[in-house]
């Protein structure tokens, strides 16, 4: 799990270390690093990608794309992959 350093988090952060499962690893990031967080780079490829230029209709039209677009990058390992490589972050 990648935590940012919000308040609520360290609280969710606090109650998923009890649980202690032993296959979760947590990685907190430091403040104000938007380089290092996986998310900003899911948003930078959808963006500058296949969203570059689009012109929907409406904003339904947008939110259908916006959704095909996340679910391609959610489902295609590769992308989903390289999102945590760009943040320097090892999924193994």
């Amino acid at each position: 799990m990648v935590w940012d350093n919000l308040g609520a988090h360290r609280k969710a952060e606090n109650f998923f270390h009890a649980i202690d499962w032993p296959w979760a690893r947590f990685h907190r990031l430091p403040p104000y690093a938007p380089e290092l967080n996986p998310v900003e780079h899911v948003w930078s490829t959808s963006k500058w990608g296949p969203l570059a230029g689009a012109l929907p209709e409406d904003l339904g039209r947008l939110n259908t794309r916006l959704n095909e677009e996340l679910t391609r990058q959610a489902t295609t390992q590769q992308i989903l992959s390289g999102h945590f490589r760009w943040a320097g972050l090892d999924l193994r």
